[in-house]
């Protein structure tokens, strides 16, 4: 008889201990349920990708005429627009002249447009433009940088230097492209 009571108290323990068991085992699949319901939405945006430093003012824009450029002109209703392209990195240089004869300064602005390839397969492009008084005075000016296929980096104003560049390279394009020099 003892020898049942101890078997039975043996399996009495040995159901407890299997109980304590299964009770631990199904908290852990609850805590474990709990934690692998799939990732949590984040309503956070991601953040910007680290911004390029801005290249404005680092492409030599308003250097002299290109000597060995191309000339062109288009006629439009108000304006003829001369442009001279060449150099390196490429420059298109375009210049307003009214129609008709008598401004004093003749440019009524000045456009140049630049760029030079990258590494990554892309162009690193900067944008001058100065406009004119009758006087020769900057009327209007603004310059601006990007990489191709993106929008504009950087932009700023145009120094009063920059515009008395602006001014002698726009009297340049006139001569070198109406064949004075």
């Amino acid at each position: 008889m003892s020898r049942i009571r101890f078997r039975g108290a043996r399996l009495l323990l040995a159901s407890a201990v299997i109980g304590c068991a299964d009770a631990k085992s199904k908290a852990d699949t609850a805590r474990t349920a709990d934690t692998s319901t799939g990732p949590t939405e984040n309503l956070e945006p991601a953040p910007p990708p680290p911004a390029e430093p801005s290249r404005l003012g680092q492409m030599p824009l308003l250097r002299g005429a290109p000597r060995d450029g191309r000339c062109d002109s288009v006629v439009s209703a108000s304006e003829k627009r001369i442009t001279l392209q060449g150099d390196a990195p490429l420059r298109t240089i375009t210049v307003g002249v009214p129609l008709a004869t008598g401004r004093p300064f003749e440019p009524i602005f000045l456009d140049v447009k630049s760029k030079e390839a990258r590494g990554d397969g892309r162009e690193d492009n900067e944008t001058i433009f100065v406009g004119f008084t009758e006087t020769g005075a900057m009327d209007a000016g603004r310059r601006q940088y990007f990489v191709t296929g993106s929008a504009p980096k950087s932009g700023g104003s145009v120094s009063p230097e920059e515009a008395e560049s602006a001014k002698q390279l726009a009297l340049q394009v006139l001569q070198r492209c109406r064949g004075g020099g």
